[in-house]
């Protein structure tokens, strides 16, 4: 499991995109698709707008269905 983490429009996809097509079954998770953006808005520390449980759910199985 590899996480690419930074700023929009850093350059996150590139690598990202490089790894999965050198790993065979490997699987790329966008991490927006785990945010409640009107959570993730608010200013927080430990980044409250991340939906933690559903990104463990398909961190531990990605091919699994996204329920979003």
């Amino acid at each position: 499991m590899v996480g690419i983490s930074g700023y929009g429009g850093a350059g996150k996809s590139t690598p990202g995109w490089a790894l999965v097509q050198r790993a065979p079954g490997a699987v790329r998770l966008r991490g927006g698709d785990f945010l409640d953006i009107a959570r993730f808005r608010r200013r927080s520390s430990d980044r409250d707008g991340v939906e933690r449980d559903q990104l463990a759910q398909r961190c531990s199985h990605p091919s699994a269905p996204n329920s979003r």
